[in-house]
């Protein structure tokens, strides 16, 4: 293990106001004389999950995962056909995997939603960074939904200097030409 020698506090600070960082540079051009010492940490900047179903959260054990990933998607189907997403506790799992994801570092998400108008509420109130993609399925028998889904995906009311809107196809082959 190499040996980490740290400078010297007057060689740097970073100064924090409502949980952003607000200057940097030496100690007491910063803070003056008020300069707390945090010891030997890391600053780094907040992780970001990339893809994430927030509103699936309340689901986390409900479908067995030991058979392999097409079972746990079938099962996942199987319960968002029953109604597994209107559920009442998805509120309330959505505000948690937000402390959750908040608690491990994670300050920014890329979330895909089937439920823009409920999630997106929340996402704007919340403290996290949010890139929310409605997703949008619309071939076969579910073409019909096509015009709603899109809409619901385009729709920017909720739109905060933290919250900013997509569109997500759920998968290329799920949406026809003209949805696309």
């Amino acid at each position: 293990m190499v040996p980490v020698t740290r400078p010297p506090i007057e060689d740097g600070a970073v100064a924090v106001r409502a949980g952003f960082i607000t200057a940097v540079g030496p100690a007491r051009d910063v803070f003056g004389d008020r300069v707390d010492d945090l010891g030997d940490v890391a600053l780094v900047p907040g992780f970001v999950n990339a893809h994430t179903h927030f509103e699936l959260s309340h689901l986390g054990g409900r479908i067995p995962t030991d058979q392999g990933f097409v079972p746990w998607v079938e099962g996942l189907a199987r319960v968002l056909r029953a109604g597994g997403d209107a559920d009442p506790s998805v509120r309330e799992a959505v505000r948690s995997a937000i402390r959750q994801s908040l608690a491990a570092g994670v300050t920014a998400v890329g979330d895909v939603t089937r439920q823009p108008g409920l999630v997106r509420p929340m996402f704007a109130a919340g403290a996290i960074r949010v890139v929310s993609f409605g997703e949008v399925l619309g071939i076969g028998r579910l073409r019909k939904n096509l015009p709603a889904k899109l809409a619901a995906a385009v729709d920017s009311s909720a739109v905060t200097d933290r919250l900013r809107i997509g569109v997500s196809p759920h998968e290329p082959y799920t949406l026809e030409p003209d949805g696309l």
